[in-house]
């Protein structure tokens, strides 16, 4: 259920109960629950809330269930009084509702060129002919907003029936180039797309060209003389349109370090790669872009050929490792861990004016027993820099647990990590049950917040099993169970004799967790006297 609809459920559910009234009434005040029903298409809600609740309503209403296409809510909210403006029929429009635009322009609603726009910007043909042929206003920027877009199947209406701004009635040397005929330079559109003197003064065409990937676009751009800057090769490296790249810089077209960047930022190896050995220069920025945006073989390549690099270079290939343990196994497999052993190698022995200690224990504490290449680089940085018994370590079993990486949770107790209750905790509620298995059997110490975390997480293998294995428990297992929405672990818990009292109760009020709180209700479990205390 989307998350927005929560809110007008438990309104409509919990002002059943008179008690709640008046404090759902003061809460909800100035929420917009008509609105919130006709977006999600309840009718029966829209009709609660008018009726029952008498909540007010405004345009909106019929601007979202035309949006959406219910046309039951739209047409029992215009029956029913509620206001309506030309912004419905260009949601209708925009979101291709022909139904709900037909019954709009039937009743009345009034509309404007602005529903004709939208419809073109969306292509949605169906209801741009249905506006057309009842004699919706035009004007050009429906035209503009088509070609915009790249709306080819209005463009291709709008050339038929000549919409205003298709046609060129000053010629130009661009309506010139293949033998008089008017061709579209701008490269987002096919070939044979009109265009007008009006489009041409502000669509930059030589960017799009490129942006597009037409290089004869690009071509005939340059022949019959339009300008292009440094910006023409950073749009073809970040697009990866490696022709134009290519043809720009063979004639002329200036780059510099923006455009090593670009390539590396999107992943682009090949535009990286001839931008590079035809001369063009790239900084430290080469390098960050391309690790925090994880296209490790550009990395790979700019530091194979010597690219400088910073700390914030190893920071974001560290956040990426750091992401989960499908995306570190993928890595180590993939990439040998080769960044991970050249950060340590260049930060210890080409003694980087950048590195910094901090950098180093991220290494370490982050990395450390992930795979055999990385426990000897990271046990090499470790015997170099810390000492064995400062605090650095101390993360190393929570990284562990947090990345659900048994093996290394393992390793890390057996090399002397400490840990503490928080391992327990921190397994339970991510639901890391193996690492919570080896944890206990290890004689990691628990108590009774492991418990109320595996609740609260809804980690119901691990609740299960701390509590068969003598992990205490007490009412707050159940309370957190109702924050956390987890009925299953609420169950369970109850079942086996864990207490609750109305705090339990309050909690799942609170946070609307309904299905919890109609177990508490049908278990007896002690409610609160008066809600009101509560919100």
């Amino acid at each position: 259920m989307h998350y927005i609809i929560m809110p007008a459920y438990a309104y409509i559910l919990l002002a059943e109960c008179q008690q709640c009234k008046d404090i759902l009434d003061r809460r909800y005040s100035s929420y917009d629950i008509c609105t919130i029903a006709a977006a999600a298409g309840h009718l029966e809600c829209l009709q609660y809330s008018r009726e029952t609740l008498n909540r007010p309503w405004t345009a909106r209403v019929c601007m979202e269930t035309a949006k959406n296409g219910h046309l039951e809510c739209l047409r029992y909210a215009r029956e029913n009084g509620c206001p309506w403006n030309d912004s419905s029929v260009c949601m209708a429009a925009r979101f291709n509702k022909l139904d709900c635009l037909r019954y709009l322009h039937e009743n009345g609603c009034p509309w404007s060129a602005r529903a004709c726009k939208y419809a073109a910007f969306s292509d949605s043909i169906s209801c741009l002919r249905y506006l057309h042929q009842h004699g919706c206003p035009l004007d050009e920027n429906v035209f503009k907003a088509a070609v915009m877009n790249r709306s080819k199947r209005c463009l291709a209406y709008m050339r038929k029936y000549k919409f205003p701004g298709v046609d060129c009635k000053k010629k130009n040397k661009l309506c010139n180039i293949k033998k008089n005929t008017n061709v579209l330079l701008f490269g987002s559109l096919n070939r044979g797309d009109l265009v007008d003197e009006l489009m041409l003064n502000y669509i930059e065409i030589c960017y799009y060209a490129t942006k597009f990937g037409h290089l004869d676009c690009l071509q005939a751009a340059r022949q019959v003389g339009y300008q292009w800057d440094k910006t023409i090769c950073e749009t073809a490296a970040e697009y990866g349109r490696l022709d134009c790249l290519q043809y720009a810089h063979e004639n002329g077209c200036p780059w510099d370090e923006k455009t090593c960047e670009m390539a590396a930022k999107h992943g682009h190896l090949e535009c990286l790669r001839y931008a590079r050995e035809n001369g063009c220069p790239w900084g430290e920025e080469t390098c960050e872009m391309a690790a925090r945006n994880e296209h490790f073989e550009c990395l790979r390549y700019a530091r194979k050929n010597k690219c400088p690099w910073n700390e914030r270079t190893v920071y974001f290939t560290i956040q990426y490792l750091n992401a989960g343990v499908l995306e570190r196994i993928t890595f180590v497999d993939r990439y040998k861990v080769e960044p991970i052993i050249d950060a340590c190698d260049y930060l210890l022995l080409d003694e980087n004016e950048n590195s910094s200690m901090f950098t180093l224990k991220e290494i370490l504490t982050d990395f450390s027993y992930t795979a055999d290449p990385a426990r000897l680089c990271c046990k090499y940085v470790r015997s170099n820099i810390f000492d064995i018994d400062t605090q650095e370590v101390d993360l190393v079993c929570e990284a562990a647990v947090e990345a659900g990486h048994l093996k290394c949770l393992r390793y890390a107790h057996e090399t002397g990590c400490p840990w503490n209750k928080k391992i327990c905790e921190l397994s339970a509620y991510i639901g890391h049950l193996d690492c919570l298995q080896y944890a206990h059997e290890k004689g990691c110490p628990w108590d009774k917040i492991t418990c109320s975390r595996a609740a609260f997480g809804g980690s119901l293998d691990c609740l299960r099993y701390a509590h068969e294995n003598g992990c205490p428990w007490d009412k707050e297992t159940c309370e957190w169970a109702a924050i956390g929405g987890s009925l299953d672990c609420l169950q369970y818990a109850h079942e086996n004799g864990c207490p609750w009292d109305e705090k339990t109760h309050k909690n799942a009020v609170i946070w609307f967790n309904l299905e919890c709180l109609e177990y508490l209700y049908k278990n007896n479990c002690p409610q609160i006297e008066c809600i009101i205390h509560l919100l």
